[in-house]
């Protein structure tokens, strides 16, 4: 399975995320001690790759926060 996963810096925050991408079908894992990541599945190509970036880029807008993403083992930064 090929998924982006975003860091989150708490549960609420992760809840936050999985609320404004609804519409992937996120997943939370994590803890408090090791920390929570959002995670969507990415499988079914590119084109789902740019709506998921463009719906988390609105999400980093409206809470001025960026967001800490990881793909193919590489990390990127979202903000604006």
């Amino acid at each position: 399975m090929r998924a982006i996963t975003i860091d989150a810096r708490s549960e609420e925050s992760a809840r936050a995320l999985c609320e404004a991408l609804a519409n992937f079908k996120p997943a939370i894992s994590g803890s408090e001690t090791e920390g929570y990541r959002v995670s969507v599945d990415v499988s079914s190509g590119d084109g789902r790759i740019v709506e998921l970036l463009n719906q988390l880029a609105k999400h980093v807008q409206e809470r001025a926060d960026p967001a800490r993403v990881q793909l193919d083992g590489r990390s990127y930064v979202v903000d604006l």
